[in-house]
């Protein structure tokens, strides 16, 4: 009885993280401005492609679909591993002007 039930509230639940990633994105792509320390990790991910490669060079978590990185911001995640914040700022800020090095 429990199965059916189960299974339908997995398949919303997956709807609902799509819906989720879609708005992330949407929101990126809507804040003109430069990558900046209360950005969502997320919303980072959502913004260039090459956010991926940054993070994986720092020893960040590139995971684009973890539950934190709706929430964390990147002055978060830099302070739970441990990172400059500027650093990683001037990195992703380095993308979107053309003169990236991960």
């Amino acid at each position: 009885m429990l199965a059916p039930v189960r299974a339908e509230l997995d398949a919303v639940l997956l709807e609902v993280d799509a819906l989720e990633d879609s708005l992330v994105r949407a929101r990126a792509h809507l804040d003109p401005g430069p990558f900046r320390a209360d950005m969502s990790v997320h919303a980072a991910h959502a913004r260039h492609p090459g956010v991926t490669a940054v993070f994986v060079a720092r020893g960040l978590p590139a995971c684009t679909a973890c539950a934190v990185g709706v929430d964390e911001t990147l002055a978060e995640a830099c302070e739970a591993e441990g990172l400059a914040l500027p650093e990683l700022l001037d990195a992703l800020r380095a993308l979107e002007s053309g003169c990236a090095s991960s």
